[in-house]
């Protein structure tokens, strides 16, 4: 899949070959004798401002509708925010400042889509909108007046416009479902904008096509949803599972940097989805959202085996067998022959399939208060049993489980379990993901958070290390998770054994309670409506240091 590429000609390089495409596989460079990195580990590819973003409709009374940063706590009731805060005019959006309210309408943002806003009534049922929605309006403003490209908006630039994105126009009308969502966002907008609109449905449906192909979810420094937002020059970089990239956002800028040697520009690859899950649901993610089926090496089946791999027959034995013909030949440590029968070879491939769609499923009741976080831990423990009696540790399959009852039993409050829990699951983990990988960063921190809470200080301070080094790598020194876990890493070095207290000389929270907020950020069970009130636990102790 190419997101990026022009429907019309390909983007050319200043040397004049034209930029590859080829469905998540990068042309490989790195055979290529003596050539230099363009890019190493740390290294930023882009930095950009939005061409056209919003904020998610759902957070609009507790995000400004400009910068995205939380509003003042006095802002975020309707009857408490001060009318200088809101729009006069339509009433639908806050700001955080005066400045936030002044830039909005001064650069024509706000001020274009008024009137349509307005139409919609209230913020509450604006809340109710989709993000689509805002989205369209906001391109549909740029385009009429001829804004197809943002100057200057992106380091290095390569001056990408909206007219060279591509659709997938098509391949969404061939589609029932996406189509569906469509003309509801349309009825929305024509409705909306009424006569000045002045674009047909085909053009519409592109519009559409571009925004929905292209855009960015917009996320804060602890990986929280803030917007969505599309960035015409970064929107070039392709995806791979195998990606060497990845992107983060200061504000509304996004910044893309290198967590591995990139020997070219068009080697570059961010992932479109979540890595650790089931492949099968990320190839179904990736047809229903992009209109592509990815075919990298993660992808193809060709490392499947490896990644998923059984345990040998001889109970004795802690050798890795692949899922695949070749666990029918002896154990290469053991010697057993064959290593797994073929009626085993068959029910742990079984197994696998079932399960993979299951973690996804189970995924899904997390997400719905419904259903009791206990009795969704009870079903992953069933899942993990079975297959613990199958599959060896490095299994992937073992390693997603276990991250999933590490997070319940985080947010349970049972750290003990979730500390063993996560520890497990990195044994996986490292075989998976590249060694600078933020997401296995990021477990390496939840890992060490949940050791502090349980009180495995020593283990805390190792795990710790290891995430700094590998946050710094893809975030930067300065970012707010490098800084939380050196400032934590330090103050573990000197630790006593006994709780942290406040400090009663200043506002930062005591270090136990910013561990457990922390950690309720990163492992993101039902957060949606307390998410900001932890982040503001965790602020204040941000700017202390």
């Amino acid at each position: 899949m190419d997101r990026g590429r022009s429907e019309l000609f390909p983007m050319e390089r200043s040397d004049g070959a034209a930029l590859r495409a080829q469905d998540g596989v990068p042309e490989s460079v790195m055979d290529r004798p003596e050539v230099k990195p363009l890019y190493s580990a740390g290294n930023t590819i882009f930095t950009s401002k939005p061409w056209v973003y919003t904020a998610l409709p759902r957070l609009f009374d507790r995000i400004c509708y400009c910068c995205l940063e939380v509003l003042p706590v006095a802002l975020e009731s309707l009857e408490a925010a001060p009318t200088r805060m809101t729009c006069t005019q339509c009433s639908i959006p806050l700001y955080c400042s005066e400045r936030c309210k002044d830039v909005d309408w001064s650069s024509g943002r706000h001020q274009r889509e008024c009137s349509a806003v307005a139409s919609v009534g209230s913020r509450e049922e604006a809340m109710k909108f989709p993000a689509d929605f805002f989205l369209m309006v906001h391109a549909i403003n740029r385009l009429r007046n001829n804004e197809t490209a943002d100057v200057d908006a992106c380091v290095p630039p390569i001056d990408r416009t909206f007219n060279v994105l591509l659709s997938h126009s098509d391949d969404m009308k061939n589609n029932a479902d996406r189509m569906s969502v469509f003309e509801e966002v349309k009825g929305k907008v024509v409705r909306c904008l009424g006569e000045n609109l002045r674009l047909d449905e085909e053009m519409l449906l592109r519009i559409y096509g571009c925004l929905q192909i292209n855009c960015f979810g917009i996320r804060d420094p602890f990986f929280m949803e803030r917007g969505e937002g599309l960035y015409l020059d970064p929107s070039i970089i392709d995806h791979s599972c195998e990606r060497n990239a990845t992107f983060l956002f200061d504000g509304l800028n996004i910044t893309i940097k290198a967590f591995s040697d990139i020997k070219a520009f068009e080697d570059s690859r961010i992932s479109y989805t979540e890595l650790f899950v089931p492949t099968c649901v990320r190839k179904r993610r990736f047809t229903k959202n992009y209109f592509f089926d990815c075919r990298c090496r993660l992808c193809d089946g060709s490392s499947f085996a490896d990644l998923f791999p059984v345990r040998c027959d001889n109970v004795h034995c802690s050798a890795a067998v692949p899922t695949e013909e070749r666990a029918l030949l002896p154990c290469s440590s053991c010697g057993q022959n064959p290593a797994c029968t073929a009626e085993q070879l068959d029910r742990s491939s079984l197994l696998m399939r079932r399960h993979l769609e299951g973690v996804e499923e189970n995924d899904d009741r997390i997400t719905i208060a419904e259903f009791s976080l206990t009795e969704i831990l009870d079903d992953f423990d069933i899942i993990r049993a079975r297959c613990e009696k199958v599959l060896h540790r490095d299994n992937m399959l073992l390693g997603m489980v276990q991250d999933r009852r590490g997070r319940l039993l985080s947010t349970m409050e049972r750290y003990d379990e979730a500390f063993a829990a996560f520890q497990q699951s990195l044994t996986s983990m490292r075989k998976f993901f590249s060694p600078n990988d933020i997401k296995f960063a990021l477990q390496l921190l939840k890992t060490a958070l949940s050791a502090f809470l349980s009180g495995s200080y020593l283990s805390a301070s190792l795990f710790l290390a290891e995430a700094a080094r590998i946050l710094k790598v893809c975030e930067g020194s300065s970012r707010p998770l490098v800084v939380l876990a050196n400032t934590l890493l330090e103050r573990l070095r000197d630790f006593d054994g006994e709780i942290y207290e406040a400090d009663p000389d200043c506002n930062a929270p005591d270090h136990y309670f910013l561990v457990k907020s922390l950690l309720a950020l990163l492992c993101n069970v039902r957060m949606e409506e307390k998410f900001l009130d932890v982040e503001d636990s965790i602020v204040p102790y941000l700017d202390h240091q």
